[in-house]
């Protein structure tokens, strides 16, 4: 489920007009968790099931060229001569998930790539089975998503890159995270369940995790300059993540108070989850 939030209602405002009414392919970047896919897919739901499909094609190290041909070719049948398109007279969203992650040869050259940019600006491919045969596609609109090439992550090539209209997804602003995170403990930690003294410490939870998180980034910029934007995103999630494991604490029998039992308590339990993730989470 995804909680629409003020920014990822624009980016769908965006993928609306620019893929769907332009008919222009669209590329996200933005970090690890910044709900790229979750953004594309929440688009790709409003479509008419009847009218207009979806095909997610999921790239990985050990996507090659031939695999990422016969995934679109699978997808298509033919309509009138040498053009191709979706069964049944639709249109078809192709969502090209990480998209940087095929592999840079000793070239430098992403082969994949190479042939997605084929597909992207010449509207069609050579068909192998028959060679110097050309298989143009009709009715078909592209999305790619990748994260930020920083930290070890791939970039793609420029020849690719320039035929996308490109939008960084960030992170959600601190009122976001307030609204989502800080409504979701808000509900947990009510009358008459909770003691009057938990409440006023559990509304404070929010702001202190995500007080915690800024600290946080900072001592990865210092500490490790070349992936403070990878990682950043990463910690914010994890550290919400442990955070609302205060949610899931047992009540007692009674249903009258949490087995924390004091304001001392679901303190110490919500110090905890940052504190296990500094020694084990994403900053080793």
């Amino acid at each position: 489920m995804l909680i629409p939030t003020l920014d990822s209602v624009r980016y769908e405002w965006l993928l609306d007009a620019i893929v769907t009414k332009m008919g222009k392919p669209m590329l996200c970047i933005g970090g690890v968790g910044v709900t790229k896919t979750a953004t594309v897919m929440q688009y790709a739901s409003k479509f008419d099931p009847d009218k207009t499909a979806t095909k997610v094609v999921p790239f990985s190290s050990a996507t090659t060229p031939l695999i990422f041909q016969r995934t679109i070719e699978g997808s298509v049948e033919k309509r009138q001569g040498k053009y191709f398109g979706p069964p049944g007279g639709k249109k078809m969203l192709v969502f090209i998930d990480d998209c940087s992650m095929p592999e840079i040869n000793e070239w430098n050259d992403q082969i994949t790539n190479e042939v997605t940019r084929q597909v992207l600006s010449e509207e069609g491919i050579y068909n192998l089975d028959k060679p110097g045969e050309w298989k143009a596609f009709v009715d078909l609109m592209y999305v790619g998503a990748m994260t930020h090439p920083c930290g070890g992550k791939n970039d793609i090539p420029n020849r690719l890159k320039r035929q996308f209209c490109v939008i960084n997804i960030t992170m959600p602003t601190l009122s976001s995270i307030d609204g989502i995170y800080g409504s979701i403990m808000r509900g947990r930690f009510c009358k008459p369940h909770f003691q009057e003294s938990l409440i006023k410490v559990a509304d404070k939870l929010t702001d202190a995790t995500i007080s915690v998180w800024q600290r946080m980034t900072v001592k990865i910029f210092l500490l490790l300059p070349n992936s403070t934007i990878c990682s950043t995103c990463v910690i914010c999630l994890a550290l919400f993540r442990a955070s609302c494991k205060l949610l899931v604490t047992p009540s007692h029998p009674s249903n009258t108070c949490s087995v924390f039992g004091s304001t001392n308590a679901s303190v110490s339990l919500w110090i905890n989850s940052p504190m296990m993730l500094t020694k084990s989470g994403p900053m080793t």
